[in-house]
């Protein structure tokens, strides 16, 4: 699939110098939701594959501009530097050291002896076990004799890069993203248990909701569901999504060869299809006040407030709106201890008598993590005669692993027949 294969053989040879493409790109995704960011970018014309991980493309400086661009599930995008075999650290230094250094990293990078490049590196199931012995050979390779501290965590520069170990082989990958994907710049204020924008991106793309129809959050919480709704209700891409409308300063932007023109172009068209308005009503709404404060503050720093319906309701007055039932996509409370299950476990049953009851015509998604509290929402739709609900997408928020849980509307009624 990939040209310039021989750069990722056991015995590397010299590289081209960048930005001679088509790069091989690895776009990191959260687990699980790998299908629908591949479906995301396929829609946009761009042929991904989906590998374990994430999602794997040979793609010019364009692709990798639209993946950073508009991609709002991927956390974010490497560019493949190097693959090989290695069993012990001498093995991976050498190799490593027969990399082309100078085609992917400028001089005055790889000079500055007493700023060593920022590298991360993750080792499972191999015999090369130890992080820190890896990334200074790594560095060792490069050209810095003393690897000092880690600086991985450090400020976001240009260069930074990514090795993976496993079963003894070792991936080497630029990054070309630098702050996570989900970090859209609008998010200033939380609530106790925020949502991941990429998360909330997945949950509305899962639930099918078609962008004319009505959405509704009934734990909105600090909005991001509902944000999130609106910039694809509007086509606000991701990078854009502050009320600026400016995209941040990615490192691939200072690479070598980057094509500054493209870049502003496609930010310029982007700008110039987002539309006025969201097409149908976004609702929010939760209990709490200070939740909601956030939540108005969130949607200023995206410029969408007026976009967006908020009330301080529960969940039982929450679609008192009159207008046509819609779609409900929401993360309600976990209850990840003993004592909050208890607490959340009427919750849940009410949700599920309102799921029967006034909102037995909406469509639903839901995040759910613990199996009691989903067992009694379930149990609530099943006493009431209402459908049943399916696992859409299986990941993880936050450290907890999360089932996103959905049902569609049942269809109207078919119009009588002929007699």
């Amino acid at each position: 699939m990939f040209a310039h294969r021989s750069r990722f053989c056991t015995n590397i040879a010299s590289f081209p110098l960048m930005p001679k493409p088509p790069f091989e790109l690895f776009v990191v995704v959260p687990p699980g939701l790998e299908a629908l960011a591949a479906a995301e970018l396929r829609d946009a014309g761009h042929p991904v594959e989906v590998v374990r991980g994430g999602l794997s493309w040979s793609a010019g400086w364009e692709g990798l501009m639209a993946a950073h661009l508009h991609s709002r599930i991927a956390s974010r995008v490497l560019v493949r530097v190097a693959r090989f075999g290695a069993r012990a650290l001498g093995e991976l230094e050498r190799k490593a050291g027969d990399v082309d250094w100078a085609a992917w990293l400028p001089p005055e990078r790889r000079g500055d002896l007493s700023h060593p490049i920022p590298v991360e590196v993750s080792c499972r199931r191999s015999r090369l076990y130890h992080e820190g012995a890896v990334r200074e050979r790594v560095l060792r390779a490069i050209g810095w004799e003393t690897a000092g501290p880690s600086t991985a965590k450090a400020s976001p520069e240009p260069w930074r890069l990514h090795v993976r170990v496993h079963r003894d082989t070792i991936t080497i990958s630029l990054d070309a993203t630098g702050d996570h994907l989900h970090r859209r710049g609008y998010r200033r204020l939380t609530g106790s248990a925020p949502l991941r924008e990429t998360l909330a991106a997945a949950a509305l793309r899962a639930s099918g909701w078609p962008l004319d129809r009505p959405l509704l959050d009934p734990f909105a919480g600090s909005g991001t569901i509902v944000i999130e709704a609106a910039l694809i209700a509007r086509r606000i891409p991701p990078a854009l999504a502050t009320a600026s409308r400016r995209p941040p300063d990615f490192p691939f932007l200072e690479w070598e060869g980057a094509p500054a023109a493209t870049w502003t172009t496609m930010i310029e068209d982007a700008r110039e299809r987002i539309l006025p308005g969201a097409p149908a009503p976004i609702l929010a709404s939760d209990r709490d006040a200070r939740s909601l404060e956030a939540l108005a503050g969130n949607a200023r720093a995206a410029g969408v407030e007026d976009d967006l319906s908020v009330r301080q309701a529960s969940m039982s007055t929450a679609s008192n709106t009159g207008g046509d039932p819609g779609w409900i996509v929401t993360n309600p409370p976990y209850g990840g201890r003993l004592g909050e299950r208890s607490q959340l476990r009427p919750l849940y049953r009410s949700l599920g008598a309102q799921l029967a009851g006034p909102w037995s015509a909406w469509d639903f998604s839901a995040y759910v993590s613990d199996p009691v509290l989903e067992g009694a929402l379930r149990r609530e739709l099943s006493r009431r005669g209402a459908g049943p609900l399916d696992p859409l997408v299986k990941t993880r928020n936050g450290g907890i692993a999360v089932t996103l849980l959905g049902r569609p509307a049942p269809p109207p009624p078919a119009p009588p027949s002929d007699p």
